[in-house]
Parts: structure tokens; C-alpha cells; sequence
């Protein structure tokens, strides 16, 4: 399993999502015949919150957010539901 497919939710380390010995229900996302290992997410079985974001904010629509980085290509900004 990698990383990114623990959770939506940041997270600073992975001791903060699952547990050595812990039992987990995830999806199988591919077979690696050769290694013997298979690829699971737990995320997958959560729901999508930028589907949800998607479908519950239109063109135009106008929110408060904190900006958490600036990269090239644009701007991430965490918005938070409550505030809206």
C-alpha cells in the first residue's frame, strides 16, 4: 500500500492511520505476480471529498479558505465547510 492511498486526510506519519497488526478492509488496486504483492487502498473505500466538493459548489460560487501552497501552475487552498 502507498502512502497516498491511506486516506484523504493529511496525515504526518502512517502510525497516525493504521497499526502494525492492525486488521484493515481496503481495495485491491493491482497484482505484482513477479514480487508476490498486491496494491490495496484503503482511500478507496472512503468517500471522495473533492467529488463532494464538485458537487456541492458551482461556477462562481465564492468561499473563504486558507491558501496552504503556491506551485506554478496555481494555488492549494484548504476550505474548510463550516466557514462557508
Amino acid at each position: 500500500m502507498t502512502i497516498p492511498e491511506l486516506s484523504w486526510k493529511r496525515f504526518e506519519h502512517v502510525g497516525d492511520v493504521v497499526r502494525t497488526g492492525q486488521r484493515v478492509r481496503g481495495e485491491v488496486l493491482a497484482f505484482d505476480t513477479t514480487n508476490g504483492e498486491a496494491r490495496l487502498s484503503l482511500r478507496a473505500l472512503q468517500p471522495d471529498p473533492f467529488q463532494s466538493f464538485a458537487d456541492n459548489v458551482g461556477v462562481g460560487h465564492r468561499f473563504s479558505g486558507t491558501v496552504t501552497k503556491i506551485v506554478p501552475f496555481g494555488v492549494f487552498v484548504e476550505h474548510d465547510p463550516r466557514a462557508t
